[in-house]
């Protein structure tokens, strides 16, 4: 077992989406994060779902739980590296999270020279000339003119990285301060290397990249430094530094276990994932659809809506049906431009959507979990997962997990899909890929890759 770790604060749990045969805790306790520390693999997660959180409740969140990594670290005589696994679309909560994560080991003695920023994600997201592009329709569109810089909570204007971090610093870091690492300079690592080396005071390194071949790059040079980093990246850039290897995609033996029906649970609203369900509905016609009316918050009435959905839920699922529960299609907005409350709103409306797991008496074959707080809570709040194993992709920057600990379903397959990744096809596709009866009407077999 290597003597360090790298520590991957995943502010939702979409943030597997790369990697394979490594660890996600849920947990920030001392001796959840000594169970993960002593496991083989260089790396492991830690679920915050900060994304969900308010700005004052993040940094307290993040106080805690770095000083309990310290502690543990210090304990068992390990060094870590923080890797702070945020959106490739530039939402989040930037800079709080890394300033904390800096703050706290600073005052522990424990010294960061700077901070990497890479929100590239492979196939989709790239960045070039220090813009950073999000593929939309086959088009690359700069971050700052998608409808993602329009985030009701995390609205942003900038698609040059350098001025995203001036702008959402308040100019603490101006753009001028922030050191490129361009497209050229990865073609030499002596240049990548004195670049890294030059950094000091916690300045701001923008990674521009649009393959996997300048990501392996980019960490074979930094590897070769002597400062010490955070990150703040997407999840391409994980795969690269835990070192994971390229594996095929998941097929349906890797994947499904016993029950009965399968489960698709969709919060997200992004164009993407709209898409993505009509393609569904059109092409699948075996689905039951429910929708869950989350504009019952208005009235108080979420419980009830809960209750009704988790119902008609449980009697599918034992009818061996494959069901779609998704949030009415229209967004409900708080009544004002508050970005606090519109995150409680959100926060409160997938908590109810996810108290259906709590209420299921049937066992599903597999669950299908689209957007990042949906997945979260589904794990946490709905499935009271403590642990869980990635094993793999199942399309592209789609990961699979199981949850291996003590949880509502022990070893039930769980699909992460992002709201904001594939093209209209790919939650079809993986729908398919895992219907419980193939050709000859046989079930499913379920294979530990442990």
């Amino acid at each position: 077992m290597e003597n360090k770790k790298y520590i991957v604060l995943d502010d939702d749990p979409t943030g597997i989406q790369t990697v394979h045969d490594v660890y996600m805790i849920t947990q920030t306790d001392k001796v959840s994060i000594e169970k993960a520390f002593v496991q083989s693999q260089n790396l492991f997660y830690i679920l915050t779902n900060s994304r969900a959180f308010s700005k004052e409740y993040t940094i307290q969140y993040h106080k805690e739980l770095i000083q309990n990594i310290i502690d543990v670290a210090k304990k068992i005589d390990m060094d870590f590296t923080i890797v702070s696994r945020s959106d490739s679309t530039l939402r989040g909560h930037y800079p709080t999270e890394t300033q904390v994560i800096y703050d706290v080991l600073k005052k522990n003695h424990m010294h960061i020279d700077g901070e990497i920023l890479c929100p590239y994600l492979d196939g989709i997201r790239n960045t070039e000339n220090d813009i950073h592009y999000v593929l939309v329709n086959d088009t690359w569109v700069p971050v700052g003119k998608t409808e993602f810089a329009n985030d009701k909570t995390f609205a942003f204007q900038s698609s040059d990285l350098k001025e995203y971090v001036e702008e959402k610093t308040n100019k603490a870091y101006l753009a001028s301060s922030c050191i490129s690492i361009s497209l050229s300079d990865l073609q030499d690592e002596s240049i990548v290397i004195s670049k890294l080396n030059s950094v000091s005071e916690f300045r701001k390194v923008i990674l521009n990249c649009t393959c996997m071949e300048d990501l392996k790059r980019f960490v074979s040079a930094y590897e070769k430094t002597n400062k010490r980093y955070i990150f703040r990246c997407a999840a391409s850039l994980v795969k690269e530094l835990g070192h994971i290897t390229d594996s095929s995609y998941l097929e349906k033996e890797d994947c499904i276990n016993d029950g009965l029906g399968g489960l698709v649970l969709v919060g997200s609203h992004v164009n993407k994932t709209k898409e993505q369900l009509e393609y569904l509905k059109e092409n699948y016609k075996n689905l039951e659809w429910v929708e869950f009316n989350q504009h019952e918050i208005l009235s108080g009435t979420l419980e009830k809506e809960t209750n009704r959905c988790a119902n008609i839920v449980n009697d599918l699922l034992k009818k061996n049906k494959l069901v779609v529960l998704a949030t009415r299609r229209d967004r409900v907005d708080f009544p004002s431009d508050d970005k606090e409350k519109q995150l409680e709103m959100a926060s409160q409306i997938s908590f109810a959507l996810t108290n259906v797991l709590k209420q299921l008496i049937q066992r599903p074959g597999f669950l299908i979990t689209k957007g990042g707080i949906t997945s979260s809570d589904a794990l946490t709040n709905g499935l009271d997962v403590k642990m869980a194993y990635v094993l793999g992709q199942i399309e592209q920057n789609v990961g699979v997990i199981r949850c291996v600990d003590k949880s509502k379903y022990v070893n039930l397959p769980v699909v992460i899909f992002p709201g904001n990744v594939g093209d209209k096809t790919t939650l079809y596709s993986v729908v398919k890929k895992l219907t419980l009866e193939d050709a000859y009407g046989k079930k499913g077999i379920w294979i530990s890759k442990i």
